[in-house]
């Protein structure tokens, strides 16, 4: 009943949409700019002004990606030795670092973001400690994880030995 009566009042006309199908197509390839590649250089900077620079940030954000996901694959992987329970000695340094993973990665990249604007401004910088921030917490304890499940043996040969931790 609220169907009928909202077909009603509104005009819908199920034939006049078949009808207009194939004027679809029509609207549709008229939004896509005529460019010809006789005048592709002008009909691109009529077109697409300013593509110089769109290029430019894409290209700047993806090296701000780069770096940022190798920085926070190469703290974490640090911070993840005192992670594992196998490897830390100290069970002070071992729960801090648990922590220090576990908040990296669950606050999410849009707040380490917002933080790192307020603190360093808009522009690279805090994208890329937003984005190191996040990474280092997710790698970090998958790397911690990983170390957790290496065979005892040849640490306790090392240890045997007399190594150090840093030997381990």
């Amino acid at each position: 009943l609220c169907v009928a009566a909202a077909v009603a009042t509104t005009g819908f006309n199920l034939w006049r949409l078949i009808e207009g199908f194939p004027r679809a197509s029509h609207f549709l390839s008229s939004m896509i700019p005529p460019i010809s590649m006789a005048t592709f250089a002008k009909d691109f900077r009529e077109w697409y002004w300013g593509a110089g620079e769109w290029f430019h940030s894409l290209l700047n954000t993806l090296l701000m990606a780069y770096l940022a996901t190798i920085l926070g694959t190469l703290i974490g992987g640090l911070i993840s030795f005192f992670a594992a329970r196998n490897l830390a000695h100290n069970y002070a340094v071992y729960w801090v670092a648990r922590r220090v993973l576990e908040i990296a990665r669950t606050v999410p990249d849009i707040v380490w973001a917002l933080l790192f604007v307020l603190a360093f401004g808009i522009g690279p910088v805090a994208g890329i400690l937003a984005i190191t921030a996040h990474t280092l917490g997710a790698q970090g304890k998958l790397f911690a994880e990983v170390n957790e499940n290496i065979s005892q043996l040849p640490i306790d040969g090392v240890r045997a030995a007399g190594g150090n931790w840093f030997h381990e």
